[in-house]
């Protein structure tokens, strides 16, 4: 399963800028799966296949 993190407003969507991969139904932990340049999940260091537990 992956998930792209972002939200909406009435004007336009807007991304976190990173996709999680793994989850229960992959049986094993979630994690960063890829990170987007120049968004927000990049300014604040975000790294790829870092763990989310």
């Amino acid at each position: 399963m992956n998930i792209d993190l972002g939200y909406q407003n009435k004007n336009s969507r807007k991304y976190f800028g990173f996709v999680v991969g793994g989850g229960k139904d992959k049986d094993i932990l979630p994690f960063v799966e890829n990170v987007i340049p120049g968004t927000p999940a990049e300014d604040a260091g975000l790294k790829v296949n870092l763990p989310m537990y």
